[in-house]
């Protein structure tokens, strides 16, 4: 297998791990459906991932890697912005990346069942930094509200958009529409930074 078939099929292999992680939990995932849902023999899957654990660590990493770029590409191009903007700027983006990925919300909250160990990994190699660069953009807010804030956003940007069918049913609202995703990031951006 050449190089570019070999990332190609990791790549796809991740994307299948991903979906698979956030949408059934880690615990009903097997390696077998995983190699089903890629489209690629469960040697091979296992040739380019050890184990289920090592799949699921690229599958983080690749979400992540996704936030890290949404957020370089939109936010870290108005650091010339008052801080109160650069912090709403901030959540509104958090919204942006959620409702185009609402298996964040998903993944993040089957993450820690049944593992202390998944729980530190994902802590220490994506939360603990992602709450530094919050903490940082969050000028406006005292100390003792960051910690506070950086949950209410990361459950309310995601609530929204990963139960879309259940928030339909229940308000008749699309979560999906465009009119729907601003008001929910203008909403999370005056509840956190008030103008």
């Amino acid at each position: 297998m050449s190089a570019p078939q070999n990332e190609s099929t990791k790549d796809k292999t991740v994307d299948a791990a991903l979906s698979c992680f956030a949408e059934l939990g880690y615990d009903s995932v097997t390696t077998r459906l995983l190699a089903e849902r890629a489209g690629v023999s469960l040697g091979l899957l296992t040739y380019h991932f050890r184990s289920k654990e090592t799949l699921w660590k690229a599958a983080a990493d690749r979400l992540f890697w996704l936030l890290d770029q949404h957020m370089f590409d939109t936010v870290g191009q108005l650091q010339a912005k008052e801080p109160n903007d650069f912090g709403r700027e901030t959540v509104r983006q958090i919204v942006f990346f959620n409702a185009e990925h609402p298996e964040l919300l998903r993944f993040m909250l089957d993450r820690g069942k049944g593992s202390e160990q998944r729980s530190k990994w994902i802590v220490e190699n994506h939360l603990k930094i992602i709450f530094q660069a919050f903490s940082m953009t969050a000028v406006g807010l005292d100390q003792e509200h960051k910690a506070h804030a950086f949950y209410v956003l990361a459950g309310a940007s995601g609530v929204f958009f990963a139960s879309a069918d259940e928030i339909a049913v229940v308000t008749g609202m699309d979560t999906k529409s465009q009119t729907a995703i601003e008001r929910h990031a203008d909403y999370l951006a005056d509840l956190i930074f008030p103008a």
